[in-house]
């Protein structure tokens, strides 16, 4: 394995123990409201806090970090994010937890748009899109691996181990970092921010991110409290949840891959709409768990846990690409936006979770996510026929065009 190969593996790293953090609470959330002696819509804000602060620091201390030497940055970023998860790891209540939470999410926010950055740094152009895709595929196999092997970790012995583990992976990123990366002093010109597209406002933009944060909340309303949704009504216990998550997780990398080379074929929106109305078709599934007889409740549940990744993961690249064709010359801005986007509506979704849970109890959740799905859907199809059916100005590409694509 090259050095240079050897560098974007430690970044993916990086981001692997991220995404496992982000995303692993869902399946020991019960765990720690019972331990903790708190209810689990309270403990819910352990991940609806992380995805709020993880999305803005992105978005704030992304551009300030490019003023400084990014293995520095990138060195502090993961070392900070592997203290914050010890000291979960031994946090005494919530109040301590939460504040080991937010601290994990700031120092996640400093080293993921850096890593990206020095992903394309290190790399000679015609290979920067796989090296990106390499420190992506980091937050990927989390889906696929972290996630339910942390779960199981959790449900076997301790929520706290799970937070070891990740703390682990973390120094081990932090260390392979330091002694594989060379210094990465940013050039004045580069430190500089860039893209600012002129008009994209008035462009098909802001009304795709909030289609983004509105599906993502969707998503996150049920996902939040999905170990719980599956004991009460699926009869599973923490192993065959964990079990369950791994389906989930493989069907959500399959869904990455698929959904990218669909975007190409297809064109993006007609992917997203494929992708949101097969979302609705899984989450409906699980809406209709309380209602099922017995028999059916698991494996109707495999296969909506099975077609939720899919769909759920397969729709990023298609919108990732919808949203560069709109403003080429602003597609690194963009991005970040929608990064920041995602983790806002992850946040939202938690938090609306919660408050869904706390009034209207755990049935309610996946009718509440299928139901802002089923909005999103017929709002971007409706968006989508009248761009199409609009005359196109001489002097510009062609809206319908833009928004089919």
């Amino acid at each position: 394995m090259s050095r240079a190969d050897a560098r974007l593996r430690m970044l993916a790293l990086g981001s692997f123990a991220l995404g496992t953090s982000g995303f692993v609470v869902a399946g020991i959330l019960p765990t720690i409201a019972g331990d903790l002696d708190v209810p689990l819509a309270d403990a819910g804000r352990l991940l609806s806090l992380f995805a709020l602060v993880y999305g803005t620091a992105a978005l704030v201390l992304g551009p300030l970090a490019a003023r400084f030497d990014r293995r520095t940055v990138l060195v502090v970023g993961m070392a900070g994010f592997t203290v914050a998860h010890l000291v979960a790891a031994v946090a005494p209540d919530m109040g301590v937890l939460l504040g080991a939470r937010i601290a994990a999410a700031v120092f996640a926010g400093l080293y993921s748009p850096t890593a990206m950055g020095v992903a394309v740094a290190l790399s000679p152009p015609e290979e920067r899109g796989r090296a990106v895709a390499a420190v992506l595929s980091g937050m990927t196999v989390a889906m696929v691996l972290g996630v339910p092997l942390g779960s199981l970790l959790g449900g076997l012995g301790s929520w706290r181990s799970t937070f070891v583990a990740v703390a682990v992976l973390g120094a081990a990123a932090t260390v392979g970092l330091a002694r594989l990366l060379p210094r990465l002093p940013v050039a004045p010109a580069a430190a500089a921010p860039t893209g600012r597209p002129a008009g994209w406002v008035r462009s098909a933009v802001p009304l795709n991110l909030l289609a983004v944060f509105s599906w993502q909340l969707a998503m996150f309303v049920p996902f939040t409290f999905l170990a719980e949704v599956l004991s009460v009504f699926a009869g599973l216990d923490a192993t065959a949840i964990s079990a369950l998550l791994l389906v989930y997780g493989g069907f959500a990398y399959l869904g990455n891959r698929s959904g990218g080379r669909a975007a190409d074929r297809h064109g993006g929106t007609a992917t997203v709409l494929a992708m949101l109305g097969a979302l609705l078709l899984a989450l409906t599934c699980l809406a209709l768990l309380p209602q099922l007889p017995a028999p059916w409740r698991v494996p109707v549940a495999v296969g909506a846990l099975a077609l939720w990744g899919w769909a759920g993961w397969g729709i990023v690249p298609a919108q990732m690409s919808r949203l560069v064709r709109f403003v080429p010359s602003a597609a690194q801005t963009v991005l970040s936006l929608n990064t920041a986007v995602v983790y806002w509506g992850i946040a939202a979704g938690a938090w609306v979770g919660g408050v869904v849970l706390e009034g209207y109890g755990l049935a309610a959740l996946s009718r509440v996510g299928a139901a802002v799905v089923a909005v999103v859907l017929v709002l971007l199809a409706a968006g989508t026929w009248a761009a199409a059916a609009r005359p196109a100005p001489a002097t510009a590409p062609p809206a319908g065009e833009a928004l089919t694509r």
